[in-house]
């Protein structure tokens, strides 16, 4: 290894921390592990921002095309921590489909959700960034909570790799998932988990991702807006609007809608009231006697879209 290289290496280290740089040693070759120089804080402070981005991305680069390999014979490194690899596998494996991205895309979410089991979010993120924005989202709906808001805040720090690098997790998953056993289908609305992956995405990319599932299917989008949003949803919205959308609500509506609501709903809902619509309401509440629980979904259904259609205008 060039002294170029070897200082670039020091430097990377350096970026990475002290605790990542302790566990990258004992894998170094014991010469150049021990000729390996280091950076002080001052140092890695003083270094450029461009260089510490350039340093960063070839890691990044490196790191995810040595995850996208398939393990050779031999290999000491955990099988099920490369994609590509499963140790579950019976016999030859599944020939890889002429096109890799085409087969990601038809995979169902289901399937999806049991081949990247084990993966690491940034692999998801990266292979599944070459397919349209609805597909992404339907392909995301299956994976646990938890998983799927990891791969979300990955896509939010940008996907920067190379073309050859994501194929080669594209084709990893692909030959992963062909070959996985067939599963039963399962019966749960995949719209209703698409609205939680939609929830928890960044406001701008929840707006592209809703807007390419209404281009090609507007029910479906109809749907996923009915699911994204919640009755409680607004408290948190600001005051200036709740008062626009209390404006369009007649007070049976919203007497309806309150009934058996918490507490901290009722409070914002009349904090932006005016007196005479407050005194109203309060008559209303007071004489509505026991209200039927489907008039009360209704009613709050009626808010609900409302509140839907002030967030998007908002976005």
């Amino acid at each position: 290894m060039s002294a170029v290289a070897d200082s670039e290496l020091a430097e990377i280290l350096a970026l990475l921390g002290a605790d990542v740089a302790q566990l990258v040693r004992p894998h170094l070759a014991a010469d150049f592990a021990s000729s390996l120089g280091g950076l002080n804080v001052a140092e890695v402070k003083a270094m450029s921002p461009r260089k510490r981005e350039r340093l960063l991305l070839e890691f990044e680069r490196f790191l995810q095309f040595v995850m996208s390999q398939p393990l050779e014979a031999g290999d000491k490194a955990a099988p099920d921590r490369m994609p590509g690899h499963s140790s579950s596998m019976a016999g030859e494996a599944a020939e890889l489909p002429s096109d890799p991205k085409e087969a990601l895309a038809e995979i169902s979410p289901d399937r999806f959700a049991i081949g990247v089991k084990g993966e690491h979010p940034r692999v998801i993120a990266v292979a599944v960034d070459c397919l349209p924005p609805d597909r992404v989202a339907i392909l995301l709906s299956g994976l646990p909570d938890e998983l799927k808001s990891e791969v979300v805040r990955e896509f939010g720090k940008g996907i920067r790799v190379r073309s050859d690098v994501q194929m080669r997790a594209v084709e990893a998953l692909v030959q992963k998932i062909v070959n996985l056993p067939p599963e039963p289908p399962r019966d749960d609305n995949h719209l209703k988990r698409l609205a939680e992956v939609l929830r928890a995405a960044e406001k701008s990319q929840r707006r592209v991702l809703l807007k390419a599932i209404e281009e090609q299917d507007p029910d479906a989008a109809s749907q996923l807006t009915d699911y994204m949003y919640v009755f409680e949803d607004i408290l948190g919205i600001e005051d200036r609007a709740v008062q626009q959308i209390l404006g369009q609500v007649d007070v049976g509506t919203l007497a309806a809608a309150l009934s058996g609501a918490e507490d901290a709903i009722s409070d914002k809902v009349f904090r932006n009231l005016s007196r005479r619509a407050s005194d109203m309401l309060k008559e209303e509440l007071q004489f509505a006697g026991r209200i039927a629980g489907s008039k009360i979904a209704m009613s709050r259904a009626a808010i609900v879209k409302l509140i839907a259609k002030t967030e998007q205008e908002a976005e």
